[in-house]
């Protein structure tokens, strides 16, 4: 058998999740990534500024940026997460260094106009999606690139008229190459009702103010997911975790997750948790929602026993 032929592999690989999430201004997308395990925040932004996270020192060029990633892939840290913080702060800041290669004063007229800055900015951007793929792989740290959304004109090739969507905040090349790499692209946005109007006969967008996490593409926004996510969850980090987790075969299987429930029990030393567990396990039934979190509780307190 050729060398090539004994690494194939088989069945899901478990990785560490690449997240690009957009959406509005004040949506809760720092929110959402501060929620991800210690979580650590990259960028030019200061929207953390009131948040109780942890964050490197605001960025103010593109070699800053590359060095906070390559301190967390060479360094001892306990961080678990990358979050960039955001991509449409960063692009001016790659604009800049390839101006500054021939001296351009903006980014239309660099390596001689044409478009063809945009095309050696997008060369910078590879480069650092290649480094976050190996901060990942290496480090096993989730990445999640955070970015406003823009409202712009979609041309639909199997319809006859252009329409106006949500996409992300970023040059149309350096927006295919973000949504190509990362595992979810989520659109995020508060949930908006329309009310039909009456005496006036004018329709009004209603809200409670509830947050939604959209992972499918719509004709309103561009989305995508590679996770068998539900087309739409509550903005959270932990109800994205859950999903994920409920998308897979194991966790859609009750008997699978009791089993696997029972095995870690018997790591337990303590009797107190052991009881307490046997008392979940009742309490839960079949219904593999109440299920999965005693199986995480229960990964957590015997991780590096097993």
């Amino acid at each position: 058998m050729s060398v090539l032929l004994r690494l194939v592999s088989n069945g899901r690989i478990k990785k560490p999740f690449f997240i690009t999430l957009y959406g509005p201004p004040g949506v809760g997308k720092s929110s959402f990534a501060a929620g991800a395990p210690k979580t650590i925040f990259c960028g030019p932004e200061e929207g953390t500024f009131n948040m109780d996270v942890s964050r490197f020192p605001r960025s103010k060029n593109f070699d800053e940026i590359m060095n906070c990633i390559s301190e967390l892939r060479n360094e001892k840290h306990d961080f678990q997460t990358l979050a960039l913080d955001t991509l449409d702060a960063i692009e001016p800041l790659i604009w800049d260094t390839v101006c500054g290669l021939d001296g351009s004063e903006t980014i239309d007229e660099a390596q001689g106009s044409y478009g063809k800055g945009y095309v050696m900015a997008n060369k910078y951007w590879a480069r650092m999606i290649e480094a976050l793929h190996d901060l990942r792989d290496y480090s096993g740290m989730n990445i999640i690139a955070l970015a406003h959304s823009q409202v712009k004109s979609f041309n639909d090739p199997s319809l006859l008229q252009p329409y106006d969507r949500y996409q992300l905040k970023l040059n149309e090349k350096a927006s295919a190459l973000w949504r190509e790499t990362c595992d979810l692209m989520g659109f995020a946005d508060f949930q908006t009702f329309l009310k039909e109007g009456d005496t006036e006969k004018k329709n009004r967008a209603l809200g409670e103010g509830k947050r939604i996490l959209y992972t499918e593409r719509r004709p309103a926004f561009d989305a995508k997911n590679r996770l068998g996510l539900p087309s739409e969850i509550p903005l959270s980090f932990q109800a994205f975790e859950q999903a994920v987790l409920v998308s897979t075969p194991l966790y859609k299987d009750p008997l699978a997750l009791k089993s696997k429930i029972l095995k870690l029990k018997e790591i337990l030393t303590d009797e107190k948790i052991k009881k307490a567990v046997r008392e979940s396990l009742d309490k839960a039934g079949d219904e593999t929602e109440k299920l999965i979190p005693i199986l995480n509780r229960l990964e957590e307190i015997t991780k590096g026993a097993t």
